[in-house]
């Protein structure tokens, strides 16, 4: 006897959680530029932008986790689901995260821009949350081929 296959419509719903996933690693990066242009003019309202951006990168860890849950529970796992779902990781846990990192930990640490120290600081930063992109891309790509 072979398997019932499920209704179409059951792709849905792990794919919506993922489409959220995305939307919250979208979020992030939007209100880090907020939180960067506010930043100048009111440093406390820049603050409330970091603190949300750096909660949407946790609500992200949840719904990755409900996404493939909820696959495996209706067996409607795929390739197509599987590679948003990389697409979904690389936005949310890298991409977003090494821009606040930058934006929130390293742009703002400096008083006097233009010294040397502040200079070294933000090419270190540029190049640590870079790195930190790319083993993140590494590490799912290496994920994605076992």
């Amino acid at each position: 006897m072979t398997a019932k296959r499920p209704p179409r419509a059951a792709y849905a719903l792990p794919t919506l959680f993922t489409a959220a996933n995305i939307f919250l690693g979208y979020l992030c990066i939007l209100r880090t530029i907020q939180g960067a242009l506010t930043y100048s003019t009111d440093p406390g309202l820049a603050s409330i932008d970091f603190d949300v951006a750096a909660k949407t990168i946790g609500f992200s860890f949840i719904l990755d986790g409900i996404d493939g849950r909820i696959a495996r529970m209706t067996h409607t796992t795929s390739e197509f689901g599987r590679e948003l779902d990389s697409l979904a990781d690389i936005i949310s846990f890298g991409i977003a995260p090494a821009i606040l990192a930058y934006v929130w930990g390293v742009q703002f640490a400096g008083t006097e821009p233009g010294t040397w120290w502040v200079d070294q600081l933000q090419r270190a930063g540029k190049f640590l949350s870079f790195l930190f992109l790319v083993c993140g891309a590494a590490r799912l790509a290496r994920f994605n081929i076992q």
